[in-house]
């Protein structure tokens, strides 16, 4: 063999071998693509599991962007779509709270506080931050003021009204399971 033929089959050889590399690099892409796909689906899983909605939606996104499958691609429409309808809910109950929180400042402008306390126990279950709420000056003064009135109410033998003022109490006292804030 000369030179030239010697330089032609390791020319060849190694397109021979680039190619086996080559083979093994775009073979090896797809199964790591897959791998991520089904490692982002776990979390996602998990997150669901969690209740961290937001978080599940972003995962099902970025496995549908990577997988291009029919299914991932619903499974992430579907998550958007209640991620969505999870944001709307969020605006409307902030609005109603915002409306019922208003309603127990006109009622006790006008002087019902027993009243007041019956619609400041709504607006604090619609409360988003139930904690932040509850410890508002002006809602600490009303339960301060409102205790006062149902002692006296027991005191005076009018147990239907210092019953309700200790049901509202109670369900706007309670204390959260540990980490919620609704």
């Amino acid at each position: 063999m000369n030179g030239f033929s010697r330089a032609r089959m390791v020319v060849v050889g190694l397109a021979l071998l680039g190619t086996v590399l080559i083979g093994r690099i775009s073979t090896a892409a797809p199964s790591q693509e897959v791998a991520s796909v089904q490692e982002l689906k776990a979390q996602a899983a998990q997150a669901i599991r969690d209740g961290r909605f937001a978080r599940t939606n972003e995962l099902l996104s970025r496995a549908a962007e990577l997988s291009h499958s029919p299914s991932d691609e619903l499974a992430a429409q579907w998550t958007r779509h209640f991620e969505d309808q999870r944001n709307q809910f969020d605006v409307e109950r902030q609005k109603q709270c915002d409306k019922a929180t208003g309603n127990v400042k006109v009622l006790l402008e006008k002087g019902h506080l027993d009243y007041a306390i019956d619609a400041a126990r709504g607006a604090y279950l619609l409360a988003k931050d139930k904690e932040a709420f509850r410890h508002e000056a002006w809602i600490d003064k009303l339960v301060n003021d409102s205790i006062e009135r149902a002692s006296k109410y027991d005191q005076n033998e009018q147990w239907v009204k210092s019953l309700r003022i200790y049901s509202d109490l109670a369900a706007i006292s309670r204390p959260l399971p540990s980490g919620r804030t609704s």
